[in-house]
């Protein structure tokens, strides 16, 4: 496995979703690069406290004043 590899398989690996042996090596690769050990540890860290974050509600008309200001930066307006 490359540092390239490793960074498009982020997402499976923490979702549990990559094979035994892909997993395996994932691991392996992180434990030898310093870069990529980073990198899995920092999104781990992220995909943990993203998880303990609670959803807050979206006050009613903003998603379609969102809707409304991205359509008229579309258009030029």
């Amino acid at each position: 496995m490359n540092c390239a590899e490793l960074s498009q398989l982020l997402l499976d690996y923490f979702d549990g979703a990559l094979p035994g042996l892909i997993a395996a090596e994932l691991r392996q690769h992180a434990a030898d690069c310093a870069c990529c050990r980073s990198l899995v540890e920092t999104y781990g860290l992220t995909v943990r406290l993203s998880a303990d974050v609670a959803q807050a509600e979206v006050p009613p008309g903003v998603a379609q004043r969102v809707r409304d200001a991205v359509r008229a930066l579309a258009e030029g307006q």
